[in-house]
């Protein structure tokens, strides 16, 4: 009945090929008998509606916002209907690729293994992703949207969170380390790194962050710290002596207190000197040495080893070194033992026993150890020079073998009372038979040292 311009437009035909037909003429098959469908619900309630349409003519498929209601005569019947139609064609387009960007958005932020979120001004949960929502335990967004964030995050944080989220709207960007307590009571450390989110006009609207688990780095640092402190304390506390030195030219990093006690060095004399200087070694031989054994196996064990202290004394110790890296460092641990006492002993025992074995085997009277049931053990020189008996002849025989008949009996009797008196001494005479069958008279002290670790022997 009626048509404008922007009709006669669309459709690609004039107002006169318009007036006086329906829409089949002006429309695809299809979206004709769509519109007419629509035209006679609306004719057949007598109310007016708005609706999209999507309709094709001459070509091009357009989308239209269309209000219809009926058209009434003077007596208020309908003799028709009457519409107005506005297209969103663009607007519409622009919708679509608004929400596949959301989509899109919306898929990447569940697919981040961190948590994203948005906060009010007031610590609400604004929007969180899932990975969110599995760090605080939520089962669904319901369970946090709408919710202060303050909740979650443990007391003695909250503070420090307030705090952030107040910086972040007055514009600074800001980062935390906190722990919170999930929605099923597990506890686990966080990191977050927040935003000021802002609308057109440059107004803070919400705060943006992002929040990564740090629950495992956490304790790992605890665990760092607790091995630090057990090592300090081992360290500063050992009677042995320990240094730390850098593996590529000696410098001394630390020294435990046992160490420069051995040294006779105060920590300022050794801090940022190397060995060499500080007459560590003998020569720098020694210690290529030493390092390409540490390079090579990363341990050296027990190295007897002597330098001069600073006041002239020769310094003797048992060095264990090990190889290890302090701060992105190769270093030396080294273990020192000052050895200096027991090799001046070991050095007096050696002049001793060299005594001792110079006065048996020089000495005029025979010595010979013998068992428990007198088989001979030992024999000095003199004993072969009185007997007559080699070695071979006289070891690992019983010394009765040696006595004459007359006096076995005498002598076995003080046998019996030595092996029960520990520590006693008997003296006696007896004749012993020499290699070549004659006998002679010898003169004996025996004693009693089998509870003697060093001869357990008569």
């Amino acid at each position: 009945l009626m048509a404008n311009t922007a009709v006669t437009t669309f459709v690609g035909k004039s107002v006169e090929e318009i007036l006086g037909h329906d829409d089949t003429l002006l429309f695809s098959t299809e979206t004709a008998r769509k519109i007419m469908e629509r035209d006679r619900r609306i004719i057949e309630s007598g109310q007016t509606q708005t609706d999209e349409e999507v309709a094709t003519a001459a070509g091009q498929t357009r989308t239209y916002l269309s209000t219809k209601g009926p058209y009434r005569d003077e007596q208020g019947r309908v003799i028709g209907l009457i519409g107005i139609s506005r297209d969103v064609t663009d607007s519409k387009r622009l919708e679509q690729q608004l929400a596949e960007r959301e989509r899109r958005l919306r898929t990447i932020l569940d697919s981040e293994p961190e948590c994203v979120k948005t906060l009010a001004a007031d610590g609400t949960v604004l929007e969180m992703n899932r990975a969110g929502l599995a760090m605080v335990e939520a089962d669904s967004s319901d369970q946090v949207l709408g919710q202060c964030v303050y909740s979650v995050v443990v007391p003695e944080h909250q503070p420090a969170y307030r705090s952030l989220v107040e910086r972040v709207f007055q514009g600074n960007s800001e980062t935390l380390e906190f722990e919170v307590i999930g929605l099923k009571g597990h506890r686990r450390w966080l990191e977050t790194h927040a935003t000021p989110l802002r609308d057109d006009s440059g107004q803070i609207v919400s705060l943006l962050s992002v929040t990564r688990d740090i629950t495992e780095r956490k304790r790992s640092e605890i665990r760092l710290r607790a091995s630090e402190t057990r090592f300090a304390t081992v360290f500063r506390s050992s009677p042995i002596g320990i240094c730390i030195t850098t593996l590529d030219d000696g410098t001394f990093l630390d020294a435990n207190p046992a160490f420069l006690r051995t040294e006779n060095l105060q920590l300022e004399d050794i801090l940022g000197r190397t060995s060499q200087e500080l007459g560590y070694w003998r020569d720098r031989d020694e210690r290529d040495r030493v390092i390409q054994q540490l390079r090579e196996t990363g341990s050296v064990v027990n190295c007897e080893m002597s330098h001069r202290l600073k006041d002239g004394t020769v310094n003797n110790s048992l060095r264990s070194l090990e190889r290890i890296t302090l701060d992105g460092r190769d270093c030396i641990v080294t273990m020192l033992t000052d050895i200096t006492d027991r090799k001046a002993a070991e050095q007096a025992l050696a002049a001793s026993e060299a005594r001792f074995r110079a006065i048996v085997e020089h000495g005029g009277d025979a010595f010979f150890l013998m068992d428990a049931n007198g088989t001979v053990t030992f024999g000095s020189p003199p004993t072969v020079h009185n007997l007559g008996y080699p070695d071979e002849e006289f070891l690992g025989h019983n010394a009765f073998e040696f006595v004459h008949p007359d006096d076995l009996s005498t002598l076995r009797s003080l046998m019996t009372r030595l092996l029960r008196e520990p520590d006693s001494e008997v003296r006696c005479q007896f004749q012993g038979r020499h290699r070549n069958g004659s006998w002679r008279w010898l003169d004996a002290i025996g004693c009693n040292r089998l509870a003697d670790s060093n001869l357990q022997s008569i």
